[in-house]
C-alpha cells in the first residue's frame, strides 16, 4: 500500500534522516524513502542542519512533488549531527524510528515492512540491523558490506556479543529501533564524540539485536563534509587515534552506566580499540604480548609489513603511503 493513501496522523513508523551539506546526495536518500511499499503510515522527518550548499533547496523540492509527505526540521544556526538526530527523535511520533544520515540510502522498497515485521515477531529485540554496502560518493561499490563475521541468514544478537563486535557492523542506516528505548538517554550519550557506539551501546543494554543478512542499504564512504570528516578537520575517512580514543572513553562510560554487568565484553572490545591504536603507532614489543599478538598474527601478510615498516621507518612509510595516493 503505497503511504499517500494512508492516514498519517498515527504513524507506526518515522524516519529520522539528519543532514548537513548533502546536496548531491540527498535525493538519493529521499527517493528511497518515498519508495518504500507499506502496509502502515509512516511520517519522514528530515533534519537539516543549516547547510551553507543547496541542501535545503532540494529537501523542498521534494516536498513540493509530494505534499504532506515530508517534513522539514531546522533552526536559525547549525547544531551539530547528535543534537539534529536527538531533535528529530523528540519529535517522532511512530512506535518504531528508521535512520539514515542524508548521504547514505535505501535500495530496497521492502525494507521497512520487513523490519518492522521482524520486530514485531520478536519483542526481546531492541533494534533491528541488515548488511550494507560501502559505496564511493559517486555509488560506486568498494567490494565492501558491513555485517557481523560468520552470519546466518537471520540471528538474535545478545549484549555480551554486541558489545565484543563494537558496534561497526550495526550502521545506522539499517536500523530500526523501538522509540520507546531510545527516551531518557544517558548523560555519556550527550557528552561523547562518537554517536553511533554509545547508542549502540545503551540499546543492547535494553534488548536483543536482531540482524538480517540482506543488503537494504548503502553506505558512502568520502564524502566531503561527513561527521567523521568534520569532527578531525578535514582528515581522511579512516579512523584515526583520536577517534578511537573517543571509543575508549565511550566504553568506560558504558561501564560505569552499566554497572560493570558486562565488564569482560567491555574489557574485550577496549582491548581490540588499544589493538587498532598500536597499528596506527605500533610498539612491536607491545604487539608480541596477547592478546595483541594473536591479532597481529591473523592480519594478511602485507598488512603485518605494513606495521613493521611503519615502527622501524616511519618517515619512509609516509612517503610510500603518499605515493601511493598520487
Amino acid at each position: 500500500m503505497d503511504m499517500g493513501s494512508q492516514d498519517m496522523s498515527d504513524p507506526l513508523v518515522s524516519i529520522c534522516c539528519i543532514t548537513y551539506n548533502h546536496e548531491a546526495y540527498i535525493g538519493d536518500a529521499i527517493a528511497g524513502f518515498i519508495g518504500q511499499r507499506l502496509r502502515f503510515a509512516c511520517e519522514i522527518l528530515i533534519g537539516e542542519d543549516c547547510s551553507t550548499d543547496g541542501t535545503r533547496a532540494v529537501i523542498k523540492s521534494w516536498q513540493d512533488r509530494y505534499p504532506g509527505r515530508i517534513q522539514l526540521v531546522t533552526g536559525d544556526h547549525n547544531i551539530g549531527g547528535r543534537a539534529n538526530a536527538m531533535r528529530l527523535r523528540q519529535l517522532a511520533r511512530g512506535r518504531y524510528i528508521a535512520t539514515c544520515e542524508g548521504d547514505d540510502y535505501w535500495t530496497d522498497p521492502d525494507k521497512l515492512q520487513r523490519q518492522v515485521d521482524a520486530l514485531e515477531d520478536n519483542p526481546g529485540c531492541s533494534a533491528c540491523f541488515h548488511a550494507v554496502a560501502v559505496v564511493r560518493p559517486g555509488g560506486r561499490p568498494t567490494g565492501r558490506i558491513l555485517r557481523p563475521p560468520g552470519m546466518n541468514p537471520e540471528k538474535i544478537y545478545k549484549a555480551d556479543e554486541i558489545i565484543t563486535l563494537m558496534g561497526g557492523v550495526f550502521h545506522m542506516s539499517s536500523a530500526l529501533m523501538r522509540r520507546d528505548y531510545l527516551l531518557d538517554l544517558p548523560d555519556f550519550y550527550r557528552t561523547c564524540k562518537v554517536g553511533d557506539l554509545p547508542l549502540t551501546l545503551v540499546l543492547a543494554d535494553r534488548g536483543n539485536f536482531l540482524f538480517l543478512d540482506q543488503v537494504w542499504s548503502h553506505y558512502r564512504v568520502g564524502v566531503p563534509g561527513s561527521a567523521i570528516r568534520r569532527f578531525f578537520g578535514g582528515a581522511a575517512p579512516d579512523p584515526s587515534e583520536a577517534l578511537r580514543r573517543s571509543l575508549l572513553e565511550a566504553y568506560e562510560a558504558f561501564d560505569q552506566y552499566s554497572h560493570q554487568r558486562y565488564a569482560a565484553a567491555v574489557a574485550a572490545a577496549m582491548d581490540q580499540v588499544r589493538f587498532q591504536i598500536l597499528l596506527g603507532k605500533p610498539d612491536l614489543k607491545v604487539l608480541r604480548r596477547e592478546p595483541f599478538r594473536t591479532w597481529f598474527r591473523a592480519l594478511s601478510r602485507t598488512e603485518r609489513l605494513k606495521t613493521r615498516l611503519r615502527a622501524w621507518c616511519p618517515r619512509l612509510y609516509q612517503i610510500v603511503k603518499r605515493c601511493c595516493h598520487e
